[in-house]
């Protein structure tokens, strides 16, 4: 006890909390499996239990929400773990929630501590092996001497030691020696101070095929694949398959995650394929190509009739321009005689109005002549009245007097105007007459020819329009065609490319699963809780279970340091305590392995 106290003092005593310790990166090995180089680290195997282990980022403020470790083995410079597949940190780690230097020191003392009968403990203490050798060995020939006296040491009854140097056969003696104490229904504890000398030793019983099931466990990390694979000495997979339904449970929770991951993955991938594709404008082109109208072969057809139209139209085009151009220089030829028809018809509508003004000025004296005669008819109307009727009408015969002779008075320049513009038009249209009969005279051209000149300008005119516009139409037909066909021919190749690239099925794939991504989404923080739960209650089960298993276990096989740190193995009882390769274990630790066993060590 004092060596162990000065030990615990040396490291740093017991006040010690453990701590989360990143062991390296994890390298991925497979679904839900990673591996990780732990050559270069100082590491106690014995601490490697999946509680406390964590997958997660480098941070250590990911530890706590970090994935469970569902299994561990240790293999040789590395760690192999398992993980839910669904776990897929961005850069994983492993972390071990470290116990501290002190921890197996301290529950070695207290092991010791906790020994009230010395047995065969007191014996090793004392240095004073020996017992009782078995009376029966093996089959004569089956062992040499010295292997079948460690033989009979081992299924005997004491304390004894047995040594031997490399190669004489002690893994086989110890083998058979186990497998013939289960057989007897005997109770042992194989330990040793290195994983790898547990499975050894584990290994050859294994191999012997002399157990039945539940009866060997192997606890603790193993060292070899032969017993990490081995479910029917793997604790954990023993445990695994005890808890077959809550495991199933958690299992299919994590089959839904990693389902989710994957769709989540495939979508990232699709996405990343489809960086380069526009689906609205694949679309575009692909409707393009369906539309009859717009395939390059009709439309290569049409613009061959339309190139054929506008080629024949160039002709008709020149023909017109000559006729529009002859009809305009017939026109400005004939632009001096339309100049004189001009003048002409204005000498004409200038004897008219001359002639309409006289005729408005003779209208005048008309009516102011048939007023004079008003006033004369009155007067005479007067006069003709006789006697007294004619005595009494003189005033009135005055009266109409002077209003005949005031009528006549004011018209009199009515007249005189009248008899004036009649003259002046007279003269005027004589002498009109005479010049527009000479003008009419000197111009070659009629008011027909003018006319006629004007129509044929007028058609050709018409006629030139008529090709151009046609012309121009076939032109602009053509170079829409051209356009056409071009963008029908670029669609072709896009569509070609999309289709040769695998786009439009991925952009399928893709759609379909932005929807389940998205209800994913929704669900996940719930089912990664839901996984949570389960583990935990997975891990409170197991560690039930793993009790029950190792209780019923006829073989229990584990690390010296792994005995003392876990209960039910250290709890035993065993019939048989062998330890192998004592001479790598300290004392303590093989006093602590055979503290209370009365029968064999």
């Amino acid at each position: 006890m004092t060596a162990l106290d000065s030990w615990l003092a040396a490291e740093g005593g017991t006040g010690r909390k453990p701590y989360w310790r990143i062991l390296g990166r994890a390298v991925a090995a497979g679904p839900g499996e990673y591996a990780i180089d732990i050559r270069g680290l100082t590491i106690n195997a014995d601490q490697l239990q999946t509680d406390s282990l964590r997958l997660a980022e480098p941070d250590e403020n990911t530890v706590e929400d970090g994935h469970p470790v569902l299994d561990v083995s240790h293999d040789g410079t590395a760690l192999r773990i398992r993980v839910p597949d669904f776990a897929d940190p961005a850069d994983p780690c492993l972390w071990l929630h470290q116990q501290p230097a002190t921890f197996l020191v301290k529950s070695l003392r207290d092991g010791i501590a906790g020994i009230t009968d010395d047995g065969l403990a007191g014996l090793l203490a004392r240095g004073e092996p020996g017992g009782r050798l078995s009376p029966h060995g093996l089959p004569s020939g089956t062992l040499l001497p010295a292997q079948d006296l460690a033989y009979r040491a081992c299924v005997g009854t004491g304390l004894w030691l047995v040594w031997g140097p490399p190669g004489t056969g002690k893994t086989s003696v110890l083998k058979r020696a186990i497998s013939d104490l289960i057989s007897a229904g005997k109770r042992v504890l194989l330990v040793s101070a290195t994983n790898i000398a547990v499975d050894n030793a584990l290994l050859g019983v294994v191999k012997e095929q002399r157990h039945a099931p539940g009866q060997l466990v192997r606890v603790g990390p193993p060292h070899l694949k032969q017993i990490a694979d081995d479910p029917q000495v793997c604790l954990p997979l023993m445990v695994r398959a005890k808890l077959a339904a809550i495991g199933g449970q958690r299992e299919a929770v994590a089959a839904e995650l990693s389902a989710q991951q994957q769709r989540a993955q495939r979508l990232a991938a699709l996405t990343l394929r489809l960086a380069d594709f526009d689906a609205d404008h694949y679309t575009r082109q692909r409707q393009r190509l369906d539309d009859p109208t717009l395939a390059a072969q009709h439309l290569t057809a049409q613009l061959a009739a339309y190139s054929d139209q506008h080629r024949d139209l160039q002709p008709l085009l020149t023909h017109a321009e000559d006729q529009a151009e002859q009809a305009r220089q017939s026109s400005d030829n004939a632009a001096g005689h339309r100049a004189a028809w001009a003048e002409i018809d204005a000498l004409e509508a200038e004897t008219a109005d001359v002639e309409e003004a006289a005729t408005s000025a003779e209208a005048r004296a008309l009516l102011a002549h048939q007023e004079v005669a008003e006033a004369q008819q009155a007067l005479d109307d007067l006069e003709a009245k006789k006697g007294l009727a004619k005595l009494t009408a003189r005033s009135a015969i005055a009266a109409a007097e002077k209003h005949r002779d005031t009528t006549l008075a004011r018209h009199q320049g009515t007249f005189d105007n009248a008899r004036q513009a009649r003259a002046l038009a007279d003269r005027h249209r004589l002498q009109t007459h005479t010049t527009i009969t000479r003008l009419s005279q000197q111009i070659p051209l009629t008011r027909d020819d003018l006319a006629a000149i004007d129509t044929e300008l007028h058609q050709a005119d018409t006629a030139l329009r008529q090709a151009r516009d046609a012309e121009e139409e076939a032109a602009a037909r053509i170079v829409h065609l051209d356009e056409q066909l071009r963008l029908t021919l670029a669609a072709s190749d896009d569509v070609k490319r999309a289709e040769r690239r695998g786009h439009p099925a991925t952009h399928g794939e893709a759609q379909a699963l932005r929807s389940l991504v998205a209800a994913d989404s929704a669900r996940q923080a719930a089912l990664i809780k839901q996984h949570r739960e389960l583990h935990e209650q997975y891990e409170r089960l197991a560690r039930d279970a793993q009790g029950q298993i190792i209780r019923e276990a006829r073989l229990v096989a584990t690390t010296l340091a792994r005995f003392r740190t876990n209960p039910t193995v250290f709890e035993g009882p065993y019939d048989v305590v062998l330890v192998d390769e004592v001479g790598a274990a300290t004392l303590p630790e093989v006093l602590l392995a055979v503290r209370s066993r009365s029968g064999l060590a």
